[in-house]
């Protein structure tokens, strides 16, 4: 768990936690947090309503890879920047995690962190 800028933490998925009053918590990996919180195993129809995206009070659900060729998908972006900074003016710790805390996590904190 290392906090990149005050009040924004990126970690690996055995910090994954829910969100509270507190604490918004983006899950930016599909396998396990995503599946789950839809309820799928496996792959997702792409015309699903939460293909991309599961928003939930205080914890945004991705469903993000690292695949070999990157794959951008703007609205998962963008999603992630209105819930990021809707729970940051409200003043709460903003924790995003991946499942190794190493490229998902640390770059979605330095997007959120850059703008």
């Amino acid at each position: 768990m290392l906090e990149i800028h005050e009040r924004v933490i990126g970690t690996n998925d055995q910090s994954c936690t829910n969100g509270n009053s507190n604490l918004a918590v983006v899950h930016a990996c599909k396998s396990p947090c995503h599946q789950h919180s839809v309820g799928y195993r496996g792959k997702l129809a792409n015309t699903h309503p939460n293909y991309l995206v599961l928003e939930k009070e205080n914890d945004l659900f991705l469903n993000i890879i690292d695949p070999a060729v990157p794959l951008f998908m703007p609205p998962l972006f963008t999603a992630f920047l209105e819930f990021s900074n809707k729970h940051w003016r409200q003043g709460k710790k903003l924790l995003i995690h991946c499942n190794q805390g190493e490229s998902r996590a640390p770059s979605l904190a330095l997007l959120f962190v850059a703008t």
